[in-house]
């Protein structure tokens, strides 16, 4: 094991480091897309295979990525570098993923601060029309937030 530079930064206490830790494991697809998928796919049924995944595969990755960061005291791509320098791509491709992965949240939030701000309108975007309901709420997304058209012919254009 090599020398930990002194000028590394570190954690200032075990519980920001915990809490970071679930902030980034919990993502917001847990509460948005989780429960709509337990109730299309029937409830339990669909929590058997997801709790095989979890602890055959999720959650020793983590450990072992994090353990691997603690004792080498280093970021992914430094750790796993050092226990085979050919591991170093899987590494960058975590961070690619990782980058993607903000990128699509951006979007999503940007949608949800969409409806954020309509919601304080006095009446709301989607109630406005004659179709009541999911319906209304349907075409108001398609057309008026995301601007979708019939076919790339037919665009808008930006």
């Amino acid at each position: 094991m090599s020398s930990v530079p002194s000028n590394r930064e570190r954690w200032g206490s075990q519980t920001s480091f915990i809490l970071a830790s679930i902030g980034s494991a919990v993502g917001l697809g847990n509460f948005w897309r989780f429960p709509f998928l337990v109730y299309k796919w029937h409830g339990a049924i669909f929590l058997i295979p997801y709790f095989i995944f979890l602890f055959s595969m999720a959650l020793p990755m983590l450990v072992l990525e994090l353990s691997l960061g603690q004792v080498y005291q280093q970021g992914s791509v430094g750790s796993l570098r050092k226990v085979n320098r050919k591991f170093t791509g899987i590494a960058i491709a975590g961070i690619l993923v990782s980058f993607l992965i903000c990128c699509y949240y951006c979007v999503v939030m940007s949608w949800s601060l969409i409806y954020v701000v309509q919601s304080f309108y006095p009446t709301m975007p989607w109630s406005i029309a004659d179709t009541i309901g999911v319906a209304k709420a349907n075409e108001h997304f398609t057309e008026d937030v995301l601007h979708l058209a019939e076919s790339i012919s037919h665009s808008q254009g930006m």
